[in-house]
């Protein structure tokens, strides 16, 4: 049994994988509290301001298992985002479903090797875990937090982010609800206490599609 492929992945069978995932891993480790206090913490600020909070992101890192140093990489995840302050808050306005996302594809993708090749040189075991999910804590709407296994599959980040903004499009045409809309019912459906971005849907999705295939969400057709 699989998944089906992403441009035949319904509505119906998107938000059921949510609701899997939601039974399987939110609430019982922690790791969606972790992921919701940084949000939180750093939502309305700069990316400067968001560089002072670096300590909060790597503490989200590793609640998620990341492992990485408490001593190393707060100081090299700040300084990379003062470094790159600019092209960060260019792209942070933009979500994984807008229409202007390919034309900025190849910034995304340069601010994702570049984090890699700085975090690399710094915290001895820096992976693509951490940078996926350091990037979405500065741009929430737009990096879509991904691991060794989905990259396998997927390729490189910036083909990734493209296959996301597609799989965005798609569901969001599906879906019942006008755009503007979707977080807003997801968090109703799901009955979560705070509102996620579709980015972090996606996520979740991933990881019922990849780290639970073997028991795909209900009403997944089956090839």
């Amino acid at each position: 049994m699989s998944m089906p492929a992403l441009d035949q992945v319904t509505w119906r069978v998107f938000v059921d994988a949510l609701s899997v995932y939601k039974q399987r891993f939110s609430g019982k480790s922690g790791q969606d509290l972790a992921y919701v206090r940084c949000l939180t913490a750093l939502e309305g600020l700069s990316m400067s301001g968001r560089a002072g909070h670096a300590a909060d992101i790597v503490a989200f890192l590793n609640s998620w298992a990341a492992r990485v140093s408490r001593n190393e990489a707060p100081g090299m995840l700040g300084g990379w985002i003062r470094e790159q302050a600019e092209p960060l808050q260019r792209v942070a306005g933009l979500t994984i479903a807008d229409d202007l996302l390919p034309s900025h594809i190849g910034e995304i993708a340069a601010l994702y090797a570049s984090l890699m090749t700085t975090g690399r040189a710094a915290v001895r075991n820096w992976s693509d875990a951490a940078n996926s999910k350091a990037l979405h804590q500065l741009a929430p709407d737009l990096f879509v937090m991904w691991d060794k296994k989905i990259k396998q599959s997927a390729g490189e980040y910036g083909e990734f982010t493209l296959q996301m903004h597609r799989l965005a499009r798609h569901l969001i045409r599906d879906s019942p609800y006008r755009a503007d809309r979707i977080e807003i019912e997801l968090q109703s459906a799901l009955r979560y206490a705070t509102r996620k971005p579709l980015a972090k849907y996606l996520d979740e999705f991933n990881v019922v599609r990849f780290d639970l295939s073997d028991r795909p969400p209900p009403g997944a057709r089956v090839s």
